[in-house]
């Protein structure tokens, strides 16, 4: 009777041997299929290029160190774009304002603000006047880049200057605005218009 249940129990000990061996076994070859299974990831759709906000009628005055006004932009409607924080201008319109001398003023059917609005670019019928009574200057191209808080402008495009009856037509311009300094950068020519007269 003693043999019989000690073999018994030698049984239940080698099944119970087997069994979690099995266990084992399977749990081993569970982990080695999802390790070396290839790593698919769950393609992100890009971020819309869709406006969080807007505004009707938007006008902004920047002010100096000093706390005068140093340029102000005014535009019809403006949209923000949360994607890449950048905004969208339509009809846009820049007073440069200048201590002790006429303001440059800037305009174009539409433009956009960089994210940290340190940089505008102007498009369509972009047009720079500064209405001197003694120097009118008035200056027409179709794309130009603005740092206003620099009051500096540039554009590659072709443009065309008027002064008084003078006409310069050039590719490629740098404008240093705050030190009313012009720089043409190709193409220049010039000629003497019979018919201008000061715009205003």
């Amino acid at each position: 009777m003693q043999d019989f249940i000690n073999k018994f129990n030698i049984y239940r000990f080698s099944a119970f041997i087997k069994g979690l061996f099995l266990i084992i076994v399977a749990a081993f070859s569970t982990w080695v299929t999802q390790t070396s299974a290839p790593q698919v990831d769950t393609p992100e759709s890009p971020p819309r290029h869709d406006p969080d906000y807007f505004a009707i009628n938007f006008i902004a005055t920047i002010m100096d160190t000093t706390g005068k006004p140093h340029y102000r932009l005014q535009s019809n409607y403006i949209e923000h774009f949360m994607d890449d924080n950048s905004t969208e201008l339509h009809k846009p319109n820049f007073i440069l304002f200048q201590k002790g001398m006429p303001s440059w003023l800037l305009s174009a059917e539409r433009g956009r603000v960089s994210a940290k609005g340190e940089t505008v670019w102007l498009l369509d019928q972009v047009r720079l006047r500064r209405p001197d009574e003694l120097e009118p200057l008035e200056l027409n191209t179709s794309e130009m880049k603005l740092h206003p808080k620099q009051q500096y402008g540039e554009t590659d495009h072709a443009i065309e200057i008027r002064r008084w009856r003078q006409v310069v037509n050039a590719v490629g311009m740098r404008a240093d605005l705050k030190e009313k300094r012009l720089e043409f950068l190709s193409q220049v020519r010039g000629s003497y218009d019979v018919g201008f007269s000061n715009h205003k």
